[in-house]
């Protein structure tokens, strides 16, 4: 193989593997088969929201998906819980994250959920893909 074919198959096999993570994080998240059973495996508890307790509000056991995206968050009204392809300006991944209480959101509280501690890395790299795939209820 000729030094400049050898060059260019390396380096299109480098583009590959560096493409690799991108590819992962553009699977179209699912709200009924990714974000649902987060919530419910980790929001939804006697003493979180659902089984007729509401923290702050928030039932994430009767109708979720509406209870989350497009409203206004209480403990910071000029932020939505869940604001399409922006979590950035979304309370709810903020809580999740952790960032809540940082200077730019001014938020409160504990981070979520309080159950089991936070969130792993791959379960809020989801949340945080399905608020920027434009949270929809698919």
């Amino acid at each position: 193989m000729k030094p400049r074919h050898l060059f260019a198959a390396f380096g299109a096999s480098l583009l590959a593997a560096a493409l690799l993570p991108l590819a992962a994080q553009t699977k179209k998240v699912s709200w009924k088969q990714d974000i649902l059973p987060l919530l419910n495996q980790n929001c939804t508890g006697a003493d979180c929201h659902g089984q007729g307790f509401k923290a702050e509000g928030l039932d994430l056991e009767t109708e979720p998906y509406e209870a989350l995206v497009k409203v206004k968050s209480q403990q910071v009204p000029k932020l939505l819980l869940v604001k399409a392809k922006s979590p950035k300006e979304s309370y709810a991944w903020h809580k999740l994250a952790g960032t809540h209480k940082s200077d730019v959101v001014k938020g409160q509280g504990e981070t979520m959920p309080l159950s089991r501690g936070p969130l792993e890395k791959k379960e809020l790299e989801l949340i945080k893909a399905w608020i920027e795939q434009g949270a929809e209820k698919n």
